[in-house]
Parts: C-alpha cells; structure tokens; sequence
C-alpha cells in the first residue's frame, strides 16, 4: 500500500485524523480518494483529474463544465454519512499571498463562552414563564374544545390518585400510582399540575417532618370527568386535609363522625365524634389563626350536647405556646379535665396506616 493508503488505514485503527492535499486527483489510488470521511475539491483543469472528481463527488457527467470555472476560494464539498447527502458549492475566504515577509493575521471568529443556566437568572426566569405560559394556553385551548392538553404520564397518573383519594397526603398518593419518583420528579408534576391549575398544593409542618397536601380544582375534574370532592370545610387546604384525617380515625373505629357538624344552638365546628346517645366529642383545629380560639371554645362550653373538646394544632412548640396564652382565660379554666391537647401528626398516621 502507499504511504497515503497506511496512514488512512492507520488512522481509522486508532482514532487519528488525516488532512490530505492533492495537487492532481489523478494520481492517487481509488483507496487514497474513497476513505476520508470529506472530500474538498477546487478548481481541476486536465481531464484525467476533471473525470476523477466528477466520479469521486458522484456526479452527472455534465458537470465536467462545472471544476475549471470554480475561482479561488470555491471547492465543491461532499460528507458521508453527512446531515445533507448531496455535494454543494461552498465559497471561503481568499486571502492573497502576502508580498512580504510579516504574517496576515486573519480576523477572529466572535466567541462566546458557555455559562450554565443557573448563572444566567434572567434567561433561566424566561424558560420558565415561556413553559407556563405554553401549559395555560394549552390549558385554555382545552377548554375551548380544541384539544385535549397532553399532561405528562405521571401527572395523570397522580391527579386520578387525588381523585380517587382526595384526602391522603403526597406520600400516600404516589404510592397508590404504583411507583415513586424522586423528589425532583415530584415536583416537576407538582408544578404542572398548579401551572393548568388542575390541582392546588400546600406543604406544611406536622411534628419533624412535612407534608404535602394536594386539592382537586374545578377545572381537574372536569379534565377527569368527575365530580369535585364534596364537603371540602372551611379553612385553607391543610386545614380541610387535617379534620377528614380526623374524621377518618373515627370510621376506623367504627364511630360516628362529621366534618363542619352543626351543634344545637346554631354553632359549627370543625369536627365531632359521637360520644353517647345525645351528646358528641368537639375537635377544632389550629393550624395559624388563634386569635378567635377563646370565643369558640366559649360557645362550644355552652352547648350542652359537647361532651369533651380537643384542640388539635401542628406542632409541638405550637401547641405549648398554645397553652401558655390560655393558661390564664377564664373559658379555658372553667372546661377543665373537658378540655384537652393533641397534635394532628397521629391522626394523619392512624387513619393511613
């Protein structure tokens, strides 16, 4: 083999690049012209070379016409296994021989370095808003009837769980989806849902640990095609998820149970367990707002069917700064041993075991 033919033999074996330049086509081997990967032909003026190039560019026969006339700086370019698989004419730079001895310097190309996206906040933001703004426009044209919006997999797999189940927690959710995600997966679906406002979210703090909520819209069931959970209660979200999980206890046990149950003499609270024939244990839940606490637990004082009350906050540190407020109230020392505290981590344990 040649010289030429063992270096492209070579360089194929071991990762190696060749530039070669020819002078005249015609003299090089059929191996020589056939094996480099891009073939850069300029202007060819005898016809051995002329024929060569017109076979190894694979072109018609009149295009013999076309190598003479091509003027410095034109090259007719072919790639194998190339984005384009035609040959086409390509135009670079001409730079004419310096007459004398210092170097041309060519312009530099304008450069500009890479930077990740989280050195970058303002283009960072924009993807975000284009993406949100992408999802509601869907969303609206959905609504509209003009298409159905394609939600990722597991955002529909989650917002049928919610349906089914609409008040388990995050955890207990995914798991009846079947798998869990990782936590960024989670979120991800999380956003989404809150994006087309098919579902609303809220984390809160139970005992060491948190917890995520979710709470079915409007516009999620009527992308399911089913009903809005009913008797959602008063408050914000975790609140509502906190006195069903307390609800849901009672069933456990075979009790009677209600949420928002009215109580003779006109007054409602969170929710009650059937205590005997005629009368029922009162729970009210305080999750942020305690200022009003005192009047309601002087109003349950005075229905004759409450049998015992329990105040059922989030957190330890809150249900003892809690009790130090109202150690001093009169309504709070009046109810005495009727009167007691419980934190809401439990029932959320007892009634998804």
């Amino acid at each position: 083999m040649s010289v030429l033919s063992v270096l492209l033999r070579f360089g194929r074996e071991y990762g190696i690049a060749f530039v070669i330049g020819l002078s005249q086509l015609d003299g090089a081997s059929k191996y020589t012209l056939c094996e480099p990967t891009y073939h850069w032909i300029g202007n060819q003026s005898d016809a051995e070379s002329i024929f060569v190039a017109r076979r190894t560019l694979v072109l018609p026969p009149e295009a013999d016409v076309m190598f003479p006339a091509l003027l410095p700086g034109q090259a007719i370019f072919r790639e194998s296994q190339g984005n384009w698989a035609y040959p086409f004419l390509i135009q670079t730079d001409f730079i004419p021989h310096g007459r004398n001895i210092a170097n041309i310097v060519a312009d530099p190309h304008p450069w500009t370095p890479a930077a990740d996206l989280d050195q970058l906040p303002d283009v960072w933001d924009a993807i975000k808003k284009l993406k949100d703004d992408h999802l509601r426009d869907s969303f609206r044209r959905a609504k509209e009837g003009v298409y159905k919006p394609q939600i990722p997999k597991r955002a529909h797999q989650l917002l049928h769980a919610i349906a089914t189940n609409p008040w388990a927690p995050g955890r207990v959710l995914w798991q009846a989806t079947g798998t869990v995600p990782p936590p960024a997966v989670q979120k991800g679906v999380r956003h989404a849902l809150a994006t087309l406002g098919l579902a609303e979210s809220v984390e809160g703090r139970l005992g060491s640990a948190n917890v995520l909520v979710y709470r079915l819209t409007q516009a999620g069931a009527t992308f399911l095609g089913c009903a809005p959970p009913s008797h959602q209660g008063r408050g914000e979200i975790l609140h509502q998820h906190i006195c069903h999980w307390i609800e849901l206890c009672a069933k456990h046990e075979h009790r009677e149970a209600h949420c928002e149950f009215t109580l003779p003499g006109g007054y409602a609270t969170d929710v009650v367990w059937r205590a005997e024939d005629h009368l029922w244990d009162a729970f009210e839940v305080c999750d942020s707002a305690t200022d009003n606490l005192s009047s309601h637990l002087q109003k349950l004082r005075a229905c004759c069917a409450v049998r015992k009350i329990t105040i059922v906050c989030l957190q330890k540190r809150f249900l003892q700064d809690l009790q130090r407020k109202l150690q001093d109230d009169p309504v709070v020392c009046d109810l005495g041993q009727r009167l007691t505290w419980a934190l809401a981590e439990p029932y959320l344990r007892k009634a998804f075991r």
